[in-house]
């Protein structure tokens, strides 16, 4: 037999067991089911007519004389048996007809067949309608009647056909469910796995952290320690651990020379302090309009090689001084040659500070020369005032 439509698994077995009755023996006229749930005892009824245009399955009331009698049918070992429609024990007129006198030809009025079929969970039985001939079979002759041996063989053949088909039922129906079952577990699987990759990520970054503080700390003399703000707002806000080590590094430089920590201390980053401007756009007066072929571009184009190299530095955590500084220039050149190049534009670098003063920020706080050439304007400035 052909496995079972994917389409009917969902359908009432004993309404999918009618279908299969029709397309199994075209010539039938009535079909009725009959389900006994042996968990509940509770009986369901289904009717297939010929006469109904819609040609719907349709569901029946169960009389409870007739539930009584259906439970002693399911219950009893005949499979399958040939009645006559009068003496159906769900019909209405079959209590009247029982005794009625059977005659020599009565056999021919035999032509609904019987047929019980039975699992761990249910008892069906079905009544099948047949005409009193051979074209129920597609045969046109309709002058033969069935005979006794015919219809054994028939009622043989439908109580295998059930079993067959109803297996087939129940076993693709279990292969469904066990289906949905395992795709569920997977998807709750899949999402279960996202979100322990994503915590796994996420105490990564946070164990990261912790560690480079230390490492920094462990270097540097000092306990460094962030908040928990600190902490989620660094994770968050950087898409790279080079942008993550440069806000860290920029703001435990900017806390030790605002509160000058002895060591050992601790040094902690909270939310308020943290430096994230390394990764926002640059004001505007930042901005410089470089005019060509002049001594002020030339000094900006030095101090922004000087800045770039100090950060650089800083990031790699190597020592900012004039030496590494001057080997890591573009064109590298000698320390007395920066402290020489300072002092020769120390007018242009005055006012190029006092027009921007939020740039080259890394080489006013962190390069020597440069820190030197500001504290001489101060002092120069506090002694003539």
């Amino acid at each position: 037999m052909n496995s079972t439509p994917t389409q009917s698994i969902n359908l009432h077995h004993t309404v999918f067991m009618i279908e299969q009755w029709r397309s199994f023996i075209q010539g039938v006229d009535r079909i009725v089911g009959f389900c006994r749930n042996k968990n509940n005892q509770e009986t369901e009824g289904f009717e297939w007519s010929n006469n109904n245009q819609a040609l719907q399955i349709k569901s029946l009331a169960i009389a409870p004389d007739f539930d009584t009698e259906l439970k002693v049918i399911c219950d009893s070992k005949v499979n399958y048996q040939w009645l006559r429609p009068d003496l159906l024990p769900y019909e209405s007129n079959s209590r009247a007809n029982i005794g009625s006198q059977l005659n020599l030809f009565s056999e021919r009025e035999y032509v609904v067949l019987m047929v019980k079929c039975t699992s761990e969970d249910y008892a069906d039985v079905y009544y099948l309608y047949f005409r009193n001939d051979q074209s129920n079979f597609g045969i046109s002759d309709k002058t033969t009647h069935l005979e006794t041996s015919h219809k054994a063989m028939i009622g043989q053949m439908a109580h295998q056909f059930a079993n067959i088909t109803l297996n087939n039922y129940f076993n693709q129906r279990q292969a469904n469910t066990r289906f949905k079952e395992r795709t569920r577990l997977l998807l709750e699987q899949r999402v279960n796995e996202e979100s322990n990759q994503e915590e796994q990520i996420l105490k990564w970054k946070n164990d990261w952290v912790d560690d480079y503080l230390f490492e920094l700390g462990e270097r540097n003399g000092f306990n460094y320690v962030i908040s928990e703000t600190a902490r989620k707002r660094v994770i968050e806000e950087t898409n790279s651990f080079s942008d993550t080590k440069k806000i860290l590094k920029e703001t435990l430089i900017y806390i030790c020379e605002l509160y000058e920590p002895s060591l050992g201390d601790t040094v902690e980053i909270n939310n308020s302090n943290l430096i994230v401007h390394a990764s926002e756009p640059k004001p505007k007066e930042e901005t410089t309009a470089i005019v060509p072929n002049t001594r002020i571009n030339k000094t900006i184009i030095f101090l922004d090689n000087l800045e770039k190299v100090v950060l650089n530095l800083i990031n790699n955590g190597h020592n900012v001084t004039s030496a590494e500084v001057g080997a890591n220039m573009d064109k590298p050149i000698t320390a007395p040659a920066i402290t020489d190049a300072l002092n020769k534009n120390k007018a242009r670098i005055y006012q190029l500070f006092d027009q921007y003063p939020r740039r080259w920020a890394m080489i006013r706080q962190h390069f020597k020369p440069v820190v030197n050439l500001t504290t001489k304007k101060r002092s120069s400035l506090s002694i003539s005032s």
